[in-house]
């Protein structure tokens, strides 16, 4: 049963719904800010993005109000007065004043940092965010300078120092000087993770490559998913496994449907349902959720038969299922 706390600050904090307003909860359920805001974010760097005014449209979508940031006790932080307003990320958030203005950054004081004049403005990621300006793509630093052209038909945030993007229907990888480290073998490529990105052949196959563009796994599959914790999901004429860095199969392809391992386990789809497979692919939550999230701090949010609610990463249901919504935990105090 939950029950009302006076708001102190908790390690952990996530967001749920009830009577049509989401708060926040720590996770043994006891309320650490009230239900009152129309739409919320989980907190990052300390601070979440809150709405108050948002209505629910004719499909189901939330629009309109506005949006500000709140510290971890509820109090408003940074006023509400943006149409859209978006985590922070390196002390900087990507925000838009109204629908008719561009996006622009904020610091955590609610000051301009970086000029409002991109038509999409995405989380900075290693120092750099990747902006968007009449269908091209670039990146700025967190001063506001365009330090890598928008010169980019495609690209994805920077990770382990490498940035994918695509000109003249070609995959690259540039470091964060805008140079270009490799060109992908074929026509796709994705974000670097433990060393390895995913990216097809020009048979459409897909397998890994190295930062040296060497093919560490060999495109032999029909997808994959990004490296989590030393295992990926690939999936071939049978169904979904999982391979390991030097492409051994850890996990038969045999699965309906398969995501990524996070605190030891991996989320699994089965005849529709949702449950939870170990390093070793034995169940450790059988697939009776109707969605279930990848973990965050050691837990996961589901749903089932309408209502949302949390379970550990060892099956075991933590809080139950009797929220209207609810979203991932996250830290507090991370700044």
């Amino acid at each position: 049963m939950i029950h009302d706390v006076e708001a102190v600050q908790a390690q952990l904090l996530a967001p749920v719904k009830r009577q049509g307003k989401w708060g926040f909860i720590d996770p043994e359920g006891n309320v650490h800010i009230g239900f009152q805001f129309d739409q919320v974010r989980p907190f990052s760097d300390g601070l979440a993005a809150a709405n108050v005014g948002a209505w629910q449209n004719e499909d189901g979508w939330m629009e309109g109000g506005l949006w500000g940031y709140i510290d971890h006790q509820g109090k408003t932080v940074i006023p509400f007065q943006f149409s859209e307003a978006f985590p922070f990320h390196d002390g900087l958030a990507s925000v838009r004043e109204n629908e008719k203005t561009s996006f622009g950054f904020i610091n955590r004081r609610g000051e301009i940092a970086v000029a409002a004049c991109y038509d999409q403005a995405e989380l900075f990621s290693e120092g750099l965010a990747l902006v968007h300006r009449s269908e091209k793509a670039g990146f700025v630093n967190t001063c506001g300078t365009l330090v890598i052209p928008m010169q980019y038909d495609f690209a994805l945030a920077f990770r382990e120092g490498l940035a994918t993007v695509r000109m003249n229907k070609r995959y690259f990888a540039i470091d964060q000087r805008g140079e270009v480290v490799l060109e992908a073998p074929g026509p796709g490529m994705r974000s670097f993770r433990e060393g390895l990105a995913e990216a097809c052949d020009t048979n459409g196959r897909w397998g890994f490559l190295d930062r040296s563009g060497q093919w560490s796994v060999s495109p032999r599959f029909k997808e994959c998913h990004c490296f989590s914790e030393g295992m990926a999901a690939v999936r071939d004429e049978q169904g979904w496994g999982f391979v390991n860095h030097d492409g051994t199969q850890a996990i038969p392809c045999s699965l309906p449907e398969a995501g990524f391992f996070h605190g030891g386990v991996a989320r699994i789809r089965n005849g529709g349902k949702y449950g939870l497979i170990d390093r070793c692919g034995q169940w450790v939550l059988q697939p009776t959720l109707d969605f279930l999230s990848v973990p965050t701090h050691g837990y996961l949010y589901f749903r089932a038969k309408g209502k949302w609610g949390f379970v550990d990463v060892q099956g075991k249901v933590c809080l139950e299922a009797e929220y209207e919504g609810a979203m991932a935990f996250s830290a507090v105090n991370a700044r």
